[in-house]
């Protein structure tokens, strides 16, 4: 089989497994119904490009959707709701006995549970929380005792709200193939895909740049060295950074696709030695994609 011929059965399954059409992908590409048939057929070779796209489209790199054999992939059925479900196991709040006689830690642990049980719910009504939680940890992280403890849950929120913020435009703006089968069977996220905020790109903006203080941003990195420091977290700090490159929340120039690549590989190999937040995650994100795994064992 030639690459060219290759990159054609890729492509038709992909598109197959997502449960598109080939109508339905040329309009997510901008081209027509006949340009992807060529593509599948292997009788028209996409440009540099255009290979970009479809890889954002399907959310895979360009190596893999050029060189690897993805013929035998299966239907893809995205669960919308398994990141808010799976929340505790991909952001994990952490604690101990001795965290918990700090009243300023107590306090920020509750309202972080509080606002975890909420999104399992697919609510926010505990979004304000947040403040208090960023409050609390901060003080109780000037405990010496408790700084691994109070790092390691400060991180946990700064990085749920540092995706929202950073990954919500980009997702609305590529229409990627599991938003698209996602807004199919939803008509809320259709309604937002279709009637999207024309300013909500600009205020998720100004948002990221709230995050970007010199002062916080040295904090940030401070903290991350604690809870690497741990003994009992380390684990978490390698995860952490793993998940940063999978979001593409790092401060980086690299675009998504490189990123996105580094945090897999990444989380292989932590997996690899026993990271069991690594394997958690890896778990998770086979099975929400209606994919088994049988990775992950807690002994």
């Amino acid at each position: 089989m030639s690459s060219l011929e290759r990159l054609g059965v890729n492509i038709r399954a992909l598109r197959k497994a997502y449960g598109e059409t080939q109508e339905e992908l040329g309009v997510a590409l901008n081209v027509e119904k006949n340009t992807v048939s060529y593509y599948e057929n292997g009788k028209r070779e996409p440009n540099k490009d255009m290979l970009t796209e479809i890889a954002k489209h399907f959310m895979v790199s360009v190596e893999e959707l050029m060189y690897c054999d993805l013929s035998d992939i299966g239907s893809i059925t995205v669960d919308n709701n398994a990141f808010w479900k799976n929340i505790d196991i991909i952001l994990p709040i952490v604690l101990s006995d001795e965290a918990l006689e700090n009243e300023h830690f107590k306090k920020a642990y509750k309202f972080h549970r509080a606002f975890y049980d909420e999104l399992r719910k697919i609510s926010m009504d505990s979004i304000d929380h947040i403040d208090v939680c960023f409050d609390e940890y901060l003080e109780a992280y000037e405990d010496g005792r408790i700084k691994p403890e109070a790092a390691a849950n400060f991180l946990a929120i700064w990085n749920l709200m540092l995706m929202m913020i950073k990954t919500a435009p980009l997702a609305m703006k590529n229409r990627s193939a599991a938003l698209m089968q996602v807004a199919a069977r939803d008509p809320k996220t259709r309604q937002i895909i279709d009637n999207p905020n024309p300013d909500f790109e600009k205020d998720a903006e100004e948002a990221a740049a709230g995050f970007d203080d010199p002062e916080m941003t040295e904090l940030i990195e401070e903290m991350k060295t604690t809870v690497k420091r741990s003994y009992k977290w380390a684990d978490l700090a390698d995860y952490y950074l793993a998940l940063q490159y999978i979001w593409n929340i790092v401060d980086n120039e690299m675009g998504w696709d490189f990123n996105r690549r580094v945090g897999a590989e990444m989380l292989n190999a932590f997996v690899s030695v026993g990271n069991v937040y690594a394997a958690r995650f890896l778990k998770y994100s086979l099975d929400s994609m209606g994919l088994s795994s049988q990775i992950v064992d807690d002994e």
